[in-house]
């Protein structure tokens, strides 16, 4: 089993602004009124900002055994960090297409899973070959106005279906906000999307019965940060399925997309969801470190599953963050 929590690190400057507080009394002697700190303590949203987005995961792989799961493999990498690249167009000068040979953006997301490790394989392998061979393309709008658009490997390419076509100057002069919603999160995340259903599609091939479905069954978390917008988003994606007419199940995933005053959670959900749900709403509350509270609601769920004989989920601790400096990792190996 597994325990995978994802979520947007709210920082504040209520600290800095104390420190200026305590300074100018210093230096002047005077002291605030009484009104004014109340107002300030009182105000919630005074000075938050976002910093970044954070998942925390445990490292245990375990097998059944005949009485419970057993360990298999500690310090195993649930959380996989996937570059996306986006090539860029390149236009001689002369009007012709010449090739793909440049990048438009390069970035790292993070895909978290909990569930059955070879189909987290499966289709972590399939997301990364889409969204590492991503190419700038365009497309018609109902104006007959070129818009860029961003296609997948599996997609067929104007530019490259198109050899003979002269593009003059203005063609690909694309402004900012045209580029930024053909590269945004949202659609990133629809080609992670497709390429998770494009995976498991090979599961409709057979009359696949619950237990076989159950032992499939693996759900995911993408984080992800557009280093040009400064965009932030958390998505949850499940695995669902269904029977269609001729007896054949289709398992397929549903995306979320995570508010920024939620969590998300896959793995032990039915004994850790709602807990882990109840104090990290506090925790936005009050205005406190929700990684920090969520690291520690990890730690506490390792040490009750191991206090009730099970090893489900286990040391070390992984988290990871991305923010404006890129990627950060930290290992809790166990608690001293």
């Amino acid at each position: 089993m597994t325990l995978v929590i994802a979520g947007y690190i709210e920082d504040t400057f209520h600290s800095e602004f104390d420190e200026a507080i305590n300074e100018f009394k210093v230096e002047f002697g005077v002291e605030i009124k009484e009104e004014e700190e109340k107002f300030r303590k009182s105000s919630k949203n005074f000075g938050k900002h976002r910093d970044g987005i954070f998942v925390i995961s445990d490292s245990m792989i375990t097998t059944p055994s005949y009485t419970h799961r057993r360990p298999l493999v500690t310090g195993f990498k649930k959380n996989v960090e996937i570059e996306i690249k986006i090539k860029n167009p390149s236009i001689g000068n002369d009007g012709y297409f010449r090739d793909y040979n440049q990048y438009y953006i390069r970035y790292e997301c993070l895909l978290s899973f909990a569930g059955s490790t070879l189909v987290a394989q499966h289709i972590i392998n399939s997301v990364s070959n889409h969204l590492s061979d991503l190419k700038l393309d365009y497309e018609y709008n109902k104006e007959s106005i070129s818009e860029p658009k961003i296609r997948m490997p599996c997609e067929s390419v104007n530019f490259e279906s198109n050899p003979n076509d002269i593009y003059d100057e203005d063609f690909f002069g694309f402004n900012d906000s045209d580029l930024n919603k053909a590269t945004s999160n949202e659609i990133i995340s629809e080609i992670v999307k497709h390429s998770i259903n494009r995976s498991i599609k090979s599961a409709q091939k057979y009359r696949l019965d619950s237990n076989s479905i159950l032992q499939m069954k693996t759900d995911f978390i993408l984080l992800l940060r557009n280093p040009i917008t400064g965009e932030e988003s958390i998505y949850k994606y499940t695995m669902k399925n269904k029977n269609g007419a001729d007896g054949i199940v289709t398992v397929y995933v549903d995306k979320e997309l995570i508010p920024h005053n939620k969590i998300a959670v896959i793995g032990m959900t039915n004994q850790f969801e709602e807990k882990a749900k109840k104090i990290a709403e506090n925790a936005i509350k009050n205005g406190a470190s929700l990684m920090e509270e969520m690291t520690e609601f990890m730690k506490n769920a390792i040490l009750e599953v191991e206090k009730n004989g099970s090893f489900e989920i286990g040391f070390p601790i992984a988290i990871k963050k991305l923010n404006n400096k890129g990627l950060e990792r930290e290992i809790i190996q166990s608690i001293s």
